[in-house]
């Protein structure tokens, strides 16, 4: 489970906290990481699709 900068689906459930630079970052590493699609990494953040690809093209 990822606990640094950001609340996954199966913690406190409320998508990712912090800076936008460290969500880019959280979010590609568990791409990369875990091979994911953005829907898959969506699902994992409780976030929407357009969120992800917000976040990581930002």
């Amino acid at each position: 489970m990822h606990t640094h900068v950001l609340n996954t689906r199966h913690g406190e459930g409320t998508g990712l906290k912090g800076l936008p630079e460290e969500r880019a970052i959280t979010l590609g590493n568990y791409i990369i990481e875990h091979d994911a699609t953005v829907r898959q990494a969506a699902k994992e953040f409780n976030i929407s699709k357009s969120t992800v690809h917000t976040e990581v093209i930002n």
